[in-house]
């Protein structure tokens, strides 16, 4: 998988670096060939990590925009309060 990191998703990565991690398990590269395939394999690793990260931070804001925010310190206080009556012994 040569594509460029833009037009790659984050399941063709993730095979990939399952069809990278197979290789070298399965048939002992070479040297050269290893190299190669450790290098692309950062790559992906990179970008999927990144990916992950995007995605966390989307849904995170997401959410944050569904949660009603308090609109004074009394009520902070009084959820704040609320939460703690109800743990459960």
């Amino acid at each position: 998988m040569e594509k460029s990191s833009n037009k790659a998703t984050f399941t063709e990565s993730l095979d990939r670096l399952r069809e990278i991690i197979a290789t070298i398990e399965s048939k002992s590269p070479d040297v050269d060939e290893l190299i190669l395939l450790a290098e692309e394999a950062v790559k992906l690793i990179s970008f999927c990590r990144t990916k992950l990260t995007s995605t966390e931070e989307k849904v995170s804001s997401m959410l944050d925009k569904l949660s009603p925010e308090p609109t004074s310190q009394s009520e902070t206080q009084i959820q704040s309060d609320s939460e703690k009556d109800n743990i459960p012994f």
